[in-house]
This record gives structure tokens, C-alpha cells and sequence, in this order.
């Protein structure tokens, strides 16, 4: 089963939130995560494609955005699981 979610952030620097979200980061914690379904193991992974307009113009487009982020996330699908791209 995959799930796909999507967060917008405010006034966030960007070099923090890589940080938090590096591949040393959020990615191992989720791993070492497991759950029960219906009895059968369940290891939960994560990929996370980032994309900001942090230090530009307030005037930005949003579809752009979001398609650099889309790009991100399939970047880190091709480098494997548990992976932060962009």
C-alpha cells in the first residue's frame, strides 16, 4: 500500500528542514518502525521529494512547485527506499 501526502510550509529554512529530513534522519526512524497487519509484519518506509522558493520572490507558481517536488519524490524513487531528495 502506498500513501502519498503533501505539506506546505510557511516561512521555513529550508537548510533546517533538510536537516531534519536528511536521509540519516526522518528515513531511519521510519525504518525501524513495523507494524501488525492482520498478524503479517509490516516494515513502513519512506520517500520524500522537497521543494522550496525559500530566498525568492513571494511571487511564486504553485503547479511549479509542486512539479519540483514531484521530480524530487521520483528521484528519490529511483535511488531506493528511505530517501530525501530535492
Amino acid at each position: 500500500m502506498n500513501d502519498s501526502f503533501l505539506m506546505l510550509l510557511g516561512t521555513l529554512n529550508l537548510f533546517v528542514y533538510k536537516v531534519r529530513c536528511s536521509n540519516d534522519g526522518i528515513p531511519k526512524t521510519i525504518e525501524g518502525i513495523m507494524i501488525q497487519d492482520q498478524m503479517i509484519p509490516v516494515r513502513v518506509t519512506v520517500l520524500i521529494g522537497i521543494s522550496s522558493r525559500y530566498g525568492q520572490s513571494c511571487d511564486y507558481d504553485i503547479d511549479a512547485l509542486l512539479m519540483d517536488a514531484d521530480h524530487a519524490l521520483y528521484q528519490a524513487k529511483g535511488c531506493g527506499r528511505n530517501r530525501v531528495e530535492g
